[in-house]
């Protein structure tokens, strides 16, 4: 390079530079001071009543949080429900079966907000299409995802005050629901169909669905009304009827602890052969398939179904139910790296979408001791698929941390220690991330969005001012409808509970409005 394209070079990075400076001056200069008065005492930011309810819907687990009593939360949840409901109940419905059948897939929460909303949205259309079956090949419908819905959804209607009578739009959905269902699922889910149906009365004559008793077919509500004995063919049933084989001999305890180990390995074996064991069912009977294969080919097929990543999102599995696959299930090579696998899998398009420097800052205050294991999980998988991300904790004051591990066992049980209690600095990360000099292109924050010491957006205006504008991406675990940096401009808020919350990043990589518009786009 000749010094007249050296200067030249010069004079670009310089302008580069100044331009840069200039977009986080603006950026700075519109950002709002904090004027709300958060629950954990801070001061923030209130959120969007739309963007709030979302978060209550894919994260609230019904039960006290460490600011608030599961009664609180729910009557404030209510009072939200009701405002958004009465000016916009469409999106009150649709928000509903985005979250139930697409999102998280969160039931009782879902549910409860069925119910809370159905005076809002009785007298229209949307009542009947809320509570219709969800089609999950085409992805359009209402927000029976799973059979036992339904009865779900009845009795939290009982137990919120609901009057003896069913509201017309929920029996006439729920009846067309049974006489869609197909043989398999009405046997499943017979137990809970059974009451529904006995309020609805669907008619077995718009039912494709036919089973045999007694050498006839007839259609199977029909025998499920009657109560033949039919059922599906589960592991729920196949391990109930081995038993009951067992009981018809007289064996020793020897004899029947080899029989008993023979009849499940045979059940388990044949409900994966023909793709009848559901990925939640899999990693839940981890320690049950490989106890009682002797052989070690049951154990392959369920190794296989396991790292299957794609079934991860389909069955809507939580980071924490594979935390505790991984952690409390067996020590078989071929599991143990099947999980490893499925979490690389889960992880492979974050890792590809989410590049340059990135710092996981992770809130370890008290307020966090709730969620603890599913933020050292998160934060766990996060920091192993990202592979060369920097790792921050914050309580009281901010610590730059580097987990030494062998395996992911042993990288969450390392961040798990890290939780230590105390109040809830954010700004003493963000001064920390500034002071190391290092230009990040992405922050992701884990936390409950409750700061409570400090000033955070005096330190993110610093960050961004004096070094560089970085996207934050603010992981949100509790729902509190609250934020300690306002959600604009480069700043984004995520929930969630299944790894739809990873897909949802990459997606808002492209668009920062994305929750809302996809809400918008569901078809009811």
């Amino acid at each position: 390079m000749n010094k007249k394209e050296e200067r030249a070079k010069l004079l670009r990075d310089s302008i580069g530079k100044m331009a840069r400076s200039k977009e986080a001056v603006v950026e700075a200069d519109a950002i709002p001071e904090p004027t709300h008065q958060m629950v954990g005492g801070g001061i923030g930011y209130k959120l969007e009543d739309k963007l709030h309810l979302l978060t209550i819907l894919n994260t609230y687990m019904l039960q006290d949080t460490y600011y608030k009593s599961a009664t609180e939360f729910l009557s404030e949840f209510s009072e939200l429900i009701s405002k958004i409901a009465l000016a916009d109940p469409e999106f009150v419905a649709k928000a509903i079966v985005y979250s139930r059948c697409h999102a998280s897939g969160l039931r009782t929460i879902n549910q409860v907000a069925s119910v809370l909303a159905l005076p809002f949205l009785s007298g229209t259309s949307y009542a009947k299409l809320l509570y219709s079956s969800f089609d999950k090949k085409n992805k359009k419908g209402g927000m029976i995802y799973r059979p036992d819905d339904m009865k779900a959804i009845l009795d939290t209607y009982k137990t919120l005050g609901g009057k003896g009578v069913m509201p017309n739009s929920m029996k006439k959905a729920f009846k067309k629901a049974i006489e869609g269902l197909d043989t398999y699922s009405l046997l499943k889910y017979k137990k809970d169909i059974i009451d529904v149906a006995n309020l609805v009365h669907p008619n077995p004559n718009n039912s494709n669905a036919t089973v045999e008793v007694d050498g006839e077919k007839i259609p199977t509500i029909t025998a499920i009304m009657r109560g033949a004995k039919v059922s599906a063919d589960t592991w729920e049933t196949g391990l109930s009827d081995v038993g009951q084989v067992v009981k018809e001999f007289d064996l020793s305890e020897e004899e029947k602890e080899q029989a008993l180990k023979q009849g499940k390995n045979a059940v388990f074996s044949d409900l994966l052969k023909e793709n009848k064991l559901g990925y939640l069912a899999a990693i839940r009977n981890i320690n049950n398939i490989v106890k009682n294969d002797s052989e070690g080919e049951t154990t392959k097929m369920l190794a296989n179904l396991i790292s299957d990543s794609t079934k991860i999102r389909a069955a809507k599995i939580m980071p924490q139910q594979l935390a505790n696959a991984y952690l409390y299930g067996s020590n078989a090579v071929p599991i143990k790296d099947a999980l490893e696998k499925a979490i690389e899998g889960a992880m492979a398009n974050f890792k590809e979408a989410i590049t340059g420097n990135v710092a996981i800052v992770l809130d370890v205050s008290g307020s966090m001791g709730g969620a603890r294991k599913e933020a050292a999980f998160i934060t766990a998988i996060l920091y192993q698929a990202l592979g060369t991300s920097d790792l921050y904790t914050f309580a009281h004051y901010a610590d730059q941390v580097k987990p030494l591990y062998n395996d992911f066992k042993m990288l969450y049980e390392t961040i798990l220690g890290y939780f230590t209690g105390g109040g809830t600095n954010l700004q003493s990360a963000l001064d920390m991330i500034r002071k190391s000099g290092k230009k990040y292109d992405r922050i992701i924050i884990i936390s409950d969005n409750q700061a409570n010491l400090g000033h955070c957006v005096t330190a993110y205006k610093k960050l961004i001012t004096q070094i560089n504008l970085p996207k934050i991406y603010s992981i949100d675990l509790m729902g509190y409808g609250e934020s300690s940096l306002p959600i604009q401009g480069k700043i984004r808020l995520y929930f969630g509970k299944t790894f739809t919350m990873f897909d949802d990043m990459i997606r808002d990589e492209f668009n920062p409005t994305s929750h809302i518009e996809q809400v918008s786009k569901i078809q009811l």
